[in-house]
């Protein structure tokens, strides 16, 4: 039964508690329910961040807002609303500097625009990402926007950049088990890439290490 399930409690909490006048209580009820939801339902983990969201000010909540905040956009990309997740993106920026940099925050920005449809904002953010690496410091999270940028170059069917791109992701985590989603991620991508440019032995070996990687991966 689902409703029984460990699952789906925290969620039920949060909605009784709210529904007995309990803010506090719902709050955090509320992101125990989006811990709990987010790597296997994220639509519904999204409805329960969303709903602690608006209780944010009621209850003067310690936790990390923005955090939570980028979190929500997350979730909604992960659902396939790319308006909701610039909508919270936009919102993020708004409460205070990014958790991982501003061109990691360009970077998921225009992922976002582009499941939005709206490509030539996507594109811009994109190159605003590219702009910002050349003046942040070099950190873990850089991998990340790297991979991110090959994944816009791939879809712009430019195939040299997404390769260097790429490249220059799994040079910053070569090895699988050091980032798993973004090894995964920017393997996949290189893999593709080289298909287009005409080597698919390579190519072939390079995507099906990602799909062999994404079998153990706990991300959806």
């Amino acid at each position: 039964d689902l409703a029984m399930s460990p699952v789906s409690r925290p969620g039920e909490i949060a909605f009784h508690l709210d529904k007995a006048g309990d803010p506090d209580g719902s709050f955090r009820a509320s992101l125990e329910a989006v811990d709990v939801l987010a790597p296997v339902a994220p639509a519904a983990a999204l409805g329960h961040l969303e709903r602690a969201l608006a209780l944010w000010d009621q209850v003067a909540a310690t936790a990390d807002r923005v955090h939570r905040t980028w979190q929500a956009a997350e979730l909604a990309y992960a659902t396939g609303d790319g308006d909701r997740a610039v909508e919270l993106a936009t919102v993020a920026a708004g409460v205070d500097a990014p958790p991982h940099g501003e061109a990691w925050a360009q970077e998921r920005l225009a992922r976002y625009l582009w499941t939005a449809g709206r490509l030539h904002e996507s594109a811009e953010a994109y190159e605003r990402a590219a702009a910002l690496l050349d003046r942040e410091a070099a950190g873990p999270d850089r991998a990340a926007v790297y991979a991110g940028l090959a994944q816009a170059e791939l879809l712009f069917c430019r195939f040299e950049e997404a390769e260097r791109w790429s490249r220059a992701a799994l040079d910053l985590v070569p090895e699988p088990d050091d980032q798993p989603v973004i090894w995964l991620h920017a393997t996949r991508i290189l893999g593709v890439v080289r298909s287009h440019r005409g080597h698919s032995d390579e190519a072939v070996e390079l995507c099906r290490a990602a799909v062999a990687r994404a079998e153990l991966a706990d991300d959806h």
